[in-house]
């Protein structure tokens, strides 16, 4: 149960960094 627990915090801490660095580039994208 230890390693199922830190698998999906793992996966959550992934989705929100990926989330973040979208957000962080997507205005960048759109000026340029």
């Amino acid at each position: 149960m230890d390693g199922k627990n830190r698998n999906m915090n793992a996966s959550y801490f992934s989705f929100s960094y990926y989330w973040y660095y979208f957000l962080k580039i997507c205005p960048l994208l759109r000026v340029g």
